[in-house]
């Protein structure tokens, strides 16, 4: 693979080879993970290098909607879909708020979990996009554009989805990253959900937006270019969501498989272990939530689909994973805490302030494979998939 390395840093470090490259596995001066507090109404920013919670912020002006998918762009930014409609984008790194943005000068910002603005007041909430529906999950970045003299993404796009009661009437809508303007809504023709709606989405390497539907097999994909629509249909009953580096989706399944789909050949392949949210690392490992028992993350060597690690947690309810900029797994349980976990060493440390959490979509922005187009870390925009 020799795709573009993604950064979750707003001004990319050089590297060799490109002139706002960097080296990855830490190279990166910013890493943040997002998790959306779905009780709480809120979304989190949390320095997964100190593990200090750093912004908290409203997801709609009503302080409803409970936000449950992220997705994290090239720039660190996080767009955060509620359930029940309405898209909100809040800006990471706060020298890039616009401090005229809530109509007073200076910069008015969260500083952590118990400094919450009122909304409309918090000057790196960028923009909200209402949703008249009344199942909105997906959530899913585009790549953008490098500008190689100022070091920033642009022209970056926003994917989402959402549905009004089942049946085969879902939209997939193409937001402007930097306005929030829907810019295109496509219809889904075939694409059977339930009341869930869709229920994750990703961006794959050539920009294809992709979906599932909850507890079926239907799996979708809006072609980037000419916004065409193809569907297939698996075995499993889907859940958890992601795209690996070499473009395959991920479904992680309810009732104990999860399945590998690759577009060229559009066969599924099925693996003996169910599965929540998904995430890929830098070293070719998936790491996924376990299911039934929702108790550990396995790893999946993505070249051998075998299992190669499960390392047990102290918890019930799985839901999602990530990996962050230094290597370290990120897992989100249904509740309070979330786990920064070392792989290698098998040890974990926790943040425990978080309020009725379930984040199970691309968190952190240092993906590779699907949402970003690049090869070093997880399956991005992507590990979206949960409740």
């Amino acid at each position: 693979m020799t795709d573009p390395v993604k950064f979750d840093v707003s001004k990319v470090p050089d590297a060799a080879g490109q002139a706002c490259g960097g080296g990855g596995g830490g190279g990166g001066e910013l890493s943040y993970i997002w998790v959306a507090n779905s009780s709480q109404n809120t979304i989190s920013k949390i320095n997964t290098k100190t593990i200090i919670e750093e912004g908290r912020y409203w997801t709609r002006p009503d302080q409803n909607g409970s936000p449950s998918r992220t997705s994290v762009n090239l720039g660190g930014d996080v767009a955060v879909a509620n359930r029940i409609g309405g898209i909100t984008k809040v800006i990471a790194v706060t020298d890039n708020c616009d401090p005229m943005n809530n109509g007073v000068p200076g910069l008015q910002t969260s500083s952590g979990a118990n400094d919450i603005l009122g909304w409309g007041q918090d000057d790196c909430t960028a923009w909200h996009t209402p949703l008249n529906y009344s199942a909105n999950r997906p959530a899913a970045w585009t790549f953008g554009t490098l500008n190689l003299g100022t070091c920033e993404y642009e022209d970056t796009k926003f994917w989402t989805a959402a549905a009004n009661g089942s049946g085969a009437n879902a939209h997939a809508m193409r937001l402007n990253g930097d306005t929030g303007a829907i810019e295109d809504d496509v219809l889904l023709t075939g694409f059977q959900v339930n009341g869930y709606g869709p229920y994750g989405g990703a961006v794959d390497p050539d920009e294809n937006f992709w979906t599932i539907a909850h507890s079926s097999g239907y799996l979708a994909r809006v072609d980037g270019d000419d916004l065409t629509v193809s569907v297939w249909v698996s075995n499993v009953s889907a859940y958890g969501f992601t795209i690996d580096e070499f473009g395959r989706p991920w479904i992680g399944g309810l009732s104990g498989q999860t399945a590998v789909f690759d577009p060229e050949t559009e066969q599924f392949t099925y693996l003996n272990g169910g599965g929540l949210g998904m995430g890929q690392a830098a070293n070719g490992i998936m790491w996924q939530a376990t299911h039934p028992s929702q108790t550990a993350v396995r790893g999946w060597d993505i070249n051998t689909l075998q299992i190669v690690k499960e390392i047990p947690l102290p918890v019930s309810s799985t839901r999602g994973v990530s990996v962050d900029i230094d290597g370290y797994v990120w897992f989100v349980e249904v509740g309070n805490r979330a786990f920064k976990i070392d792989a290698v060493a098998e040890t974990y440390e926790v943040y425990d302030q978080l309020v009725g959490a379930y984040t199970s979509s691309d968190m952190i922005g240092v993906e590779v494979g699907g949402a970003v187009k690049n090869v070093l870390a997880i399956g991005a925009g992507i590990s979206d998939g949960l409740g």
